[in-house]
Formats: C-alpha cells, structure tokens, sequence
C-alpha cells in the first residue's frame, strides 16, 4: 500500500512529527511504501472561496480536486492517490493547528457538491488514521471534536478513519530556560516521546491495527 502522512504541526521535529514517523516506521517494515510530508515547509492557504470547484460542467469539479496552484497542490493528488493517510496535529487553544484546517478546506471543499440528495465527489475511498498531541491533560473534553473529524473524513473521502490521541506532552527541551512555572517540569520531561515510550508503543499498535483492519477489506 501506498501510506502518505501529513504533519500540520509546525515542527517538523515536534511530539506529532515524532508520533507520525513512528507510524510510518511500521507501515515500512510491513512493506509498504510510506512518505511524509511536513506542511510547514510549504507555502500555500486554505480555501479561498474562488468556487471554481463549483462551476457547471467544469472538468476539474468532476475530479473533485481544488483548482488553487502552489505548493499544496501536489500534496493533495498525493493524499488522493494514496491508499491509506496519516494526519497529524497538535491541539492549540483547544483546536487543530491553522494547517491542518488549511490542508482540510482544499481536501474535502472540492469534494461538496451543492445538489440536493447528490453525495460528496469521492474518485476512490481512503482510509486514515489521525494522530493528535496535546499539552492539556483533559483530552476527554475534545471527544465531541474529535467525532466531527471523523464524520466529516468519512463523508468527503469515503475511508474509514481512527483517532489517536497522546495528551500531557513535553513541549520544551528545557523546562528551566521558559516561563513556566505552572508546569511540573521533572513530570514533563519524563513525557518526553521517544523511543520505546508509552506514547510509541500506543502509537505502534495504532498503526498496526489500523493495517490489519485494511488487510480484512
């Protein structure tokens, strides 16, 4: 299978970059062809509202792929293409990171067609996993969220989808050289991902579940 991840977080050495590449590790060793894609290093937007995708008997409507061309634009006949995504996102301020919203708009908004009874636009179902991190550790209060992501998944590209979520994760190498004081700073070190971690080990079997589930398709 061809396996794209995507990290809409800003680092690319960060918590959900670690967590991503730990997936993508175990879908190599299974044999499948894995990449990924760090969105922060690329320059683009989200929707712009253009409605290109909406024009009547506009061919690129048909394909439900967004008309926009820069550096997202590859990464989206990426994701299509693939057999199986892998979505990655810190939490701020209580949501998903501005990226993840912006890679969200060009995936699915093409996909909406504005008839009545008439489905979303879906060239072939892609099943996912998403992978979220968070400082909180209260991540039950984001499960109505998180349930919206994966209806909404599966209704703009027909796959099913899975949620990981890693909560009370180590943000800073050094504690002592930040404001902040409200943090139990030896606790949080000691969240640190790494490997052979509890956060790698869930993630490993994230992956692996999700792997064997597409194997029984």
């Amino acid at each position: 299978m061809k396996i794209t991840a995507i990290n809409a977080g800003p680092r690319a050495r960060g918590n959900t970059a670690a967590l991503l590449n730990c997936a993508l590790d175990i879908a190599a060793l299974e044999g499948h062809d894995v990449k990924l894609i760090q969105l922060s290093e690329l320059t683009f937007k989200g929707c712009r509202s253009c409605f290109v995708c909406k024009l009547d008997k506009e061919p690129n409507r048909s394909q439900a792929v967004c008309a926009v061309k820069d550096d997202l634009s590859e990464v989206l006949t990426e994701a299509k293409s693939s057999d199986m995504l892998l979505i990655g996102s810190p939490i701020y301020f209580g949501n998903y990171a501005a990226d993840y919203y912006a890679l969200l708009e060009r995936l699915f908004f093409p996909g909406l067609v504005y008839s009545k009874g008439v489905a979303p636009i879906i060239e072939k179902p892609v099943p996912a996993g998403f992978i979220f991190t968070m400082n909180t550790t209260a991540p039950q209060n984001y499960v109505p969220m998180f349930e919206e992501t994966i209806l909404n998944y599966e209704r703009f590209m027909g796959g099913d989808a899975e949620v990981l979520v890693v909560a009370d994760t180590c943000q800073f190498p050094d504690y002592s050289k930040y404001v902040s004081d409200m943090f139990d700073a030896k606790h949080k070190s000691s969240r640190r991902i790494t490997p052979f971690s509890e956060e790698y080990v869930r993630t490993e079997k994230f992956m692996r579940d999700l792997l064997k589930k597409q194997k029984k398709r």
